[in-house]
């Protein structure tokens, strides 16, 4: 008995409260009587409250799928520019090694009387002082110990052992290299090997034709093959040794030996193979 007095007041509540919801889908809103005043005065609050809390939910999330879309988009933004700049740092490595390819060319026909060989890094190995340059040229192309290695910068270093299909460079910038120079503007001449810490240096120049600050030092001619002209590196500074009276002329080189690229190696086919005293290969990793 108790139950069906329950489902009857919970029918008789759910008719309470569904009634205006009804009553409002049939009421006449262009021409409302006084029951439809009381019933729309009645629920219009509710109404408001339930529009206001849909616009707010309404707002807040698409708000927050705004927030989500800028994110997505700022996220694909980042990944065009890195893409972007990863395809600009592409070409401009493609540009430089055209440019330098270009260079190559017309030192070799600038000294067309030399003969060439063309090689490329192929390894840098463990030096004292200063790495020493792996190339792929080697005896099939008649290189020998004591050519010239040249960038399109200007000189590199000397070809300072040979095997088949390999050559190893001894960068300038070690002390056991050795080139012959001239001041391009002075007319200073002297030799120039490496200072030990990366950079060259000339020892025993004439005090009475130094070459200037900033003048650019080029080959000369001391033995075959070295072709004359070839930048070798600008001077840095002038130094008068105390004890001996010397004058030290410090010179930057014109390429860093890890910075080699593509290289020429000027050969004299008819120079004596025991003209420089060759270095025996080691193995990587190893100092001479």
């Amino acid at each position: 008995m108790g139950g069906r007095q329950l489902r009857s007041w919970m029918v008789v509540l759910g008719l309470v409260i569904l009634w205006p919801v009804v009553y409002l889908a049939h009421a006449d809103r262009h021409d409302p009587g006084p029951l439809d005043r009381l019933v729309l005065g009645v629920t219009g609050p509710v109404f408001t409250v339930y529009a206001t809390i849909n616009a707010g939910i309404a707002d807040a999330w698409a708000e927050r799928r705004s927030l989500g879309t800028a994110r997505q988009d700022y996220y694909d933004l980042w990944q065009d520019h890195q893409r972007l700049r990863l395809v600009n740092m592409t070409l401009r490595a493609r540009l430089d090694a055209v440019e330098r390819l270009e260079s190559l060319v017309q030192l070799r026909h600038r000294f067309e009387h030399h003969e060439w060989a063309a090689a490329r890094v192929i390894a840098i190995g463990a030096g004292q002082v200063a790495p020493i340059l792996t190339v792929d040229a080697g005896d099939e192309s008649r290189v020998k110990v004591g050519d010239l290695a040249v960038d399109d910068r200007g000189v590199v270093g000397r070809v300072r052992s040979v095997r088949a299909g390999t050559s190893e460079i001894l960068p300038l910038s070690d002390p056991m290299s050795l080139v012959g120079f001239r001041g391009e503007l002075s007319g200073a001449a002297g030799m120039i090997n490496g200072d030990g810490s990366g950079g060259l240096v000339a020892v025993g120049v004439d005090p009475g034709q130094p070459p200037k600050i900033g003048e650019l030092l080029v080959s000369r001619t001391l033995e075959s093959p070295l072709p004359e002209g070839l930048p070798i590196g600008h001077v840095r500074s002038l130094e008068t040794e105390e004890t001996t009276g010397r004058l030290l002329v410090w010179i930057t080189p014109v390429r860093n030996p890890r910075q080699v690229g593509p290289l020429l190696i000027a050969i004299d086919p008819e120079r004596p193979d025991d003209t420089f005293r060759a270095v025996e290969p080691l193995p990587l990793g190893q100092v001479p």
